[in-house]
Parts: structure tokens; C-alpha cells; sequence
């Protein structure tokens, strides 16, 4: 029994410290004297602590519940604002070499542009963000991007078309 009563006055104290912390209405308030008003003040802060973080926790979980639930879509068309700006790039770079002769050089530097930058986005951008450019592990993604758009690069600035 002293063990509990005195876990209990400890208790209480904690409680009194972290609600003095928290509004200065109950800085006035004194400490538990004895170790059963302790147990009593802590059973009965405790409960209402609880209810109180209780309402909390569900209002809170009802506002993100509301936040998430109201805009899951635009949340999932915005990661793949990044998918969509390398889609556009390559489209472009593809609209370019349709062109014939020289655009071809030009495109295939878009193209290369546009991989690179596919890279990059998929080297800083966390696995959420990045949409459908997330296909494999984050290295692996990468490396081929680069190694794509490297090579596209390197194409796009050796090879001469005659004309």
C-alpha cells in the first residue's frame, strides 16, 4: 500500500507540474498534501486529463480526417505534377524530331533534357512526390534516367545529320 500511495502522490505532482505548464490558472493551485488526497486528485486529474486529451485526439483526427478526405485527388494529381512536366518535355523533344534534319539534334537534346531532369526530380523528391516516375528502388531509377539521358545527350551533340 505505501508503494502505490506514493506512486500516486508522484503522479500527482507530474500532473500538477505539466498543468502549471500549461495555463496559469493552476499555478495557484497547491500540491497534494497527503498520499490519499494524492491518489484521489490523481485518479480524478488522470480521468479527466484522459477525457480531455480523448476529445482532443478525435476532434483532431476528425480534422485530418476532413483535410485528407476533401483533397485526396488533388493531393494525388499534384505528385504527378512531376511525371507530368518530363512527359510534356519528352512530347515536346519527339515534336521536335518529327520535324526532320536538324531538329533532330535539337530534339534528342530535349529528350536528353528531359530524362536528366526526370533524374533529378527522382533523386530529390521524396517516394510520394514523384508519382509515376516511381517505378523501382530510388537508385535504380536514377541510374537509368542518367544513363538514358546521358546517352541521349552525348547523340544529340556528336551525331550531325547531312542535309
Amino acid at each position: 500500500m505505501k508503494h502505490s500511495a506514493k506512486a500516486a502522490a508522484r503522479i500527482a505532482r507530474e500532473q500538477d507540474k505539466a498543468a502549471r505548464r500549461g495555463s496559469g490558472a493552476l499555478a495557484s493551485a497547491p500540491p497534494a498534501a497527503r498520499p490519499e488526497s494524492a491518489a484521489r486528485s490523481a485518479s480524478a486529474s488522470s480521468s479527466s486529463l484522459a477525457a480531455g486529451s480523448a476529445s482532443a485526439s478525435s476532434s483532431l483526427a476528425a480534422g485530418s480526417a476532413s483535410a485528407s478526405s476533401s483533397n485526396p485527388v488533388a493531393r494525388q494529381r499534384l505528385a504527378q505534377l512531376p511525371y507530368a512536366i518530363v512527359l510534356a518535355a519528352t512530347a515536346a523533344g519527339l515534336g521536335l524530331m518529327w520535324g526532320g534534319g536538324h531538329a533532330v539534334s535539337r530534339g534528342t537534346l530535349v529528350l536528353a533534357g528531359a530524362l536528366l531532369a526526370g533524374s533529378l526530380a527522382r533523386l530529390v523528391l521524396p517516394d510520394g512526390k514523384v508519382g509515376l516516375l516511381r517505378s523501382r528502388r530510388r537508385l535504380v531509377d536514377v541510374a537509368l534516367l542518367t544513363a538514358l539521358g546521358v546517352g541521349l545527350l552525348i547523340a544529340g551533340l556528336i551525331v550531325r545529320i547531312p542535309g
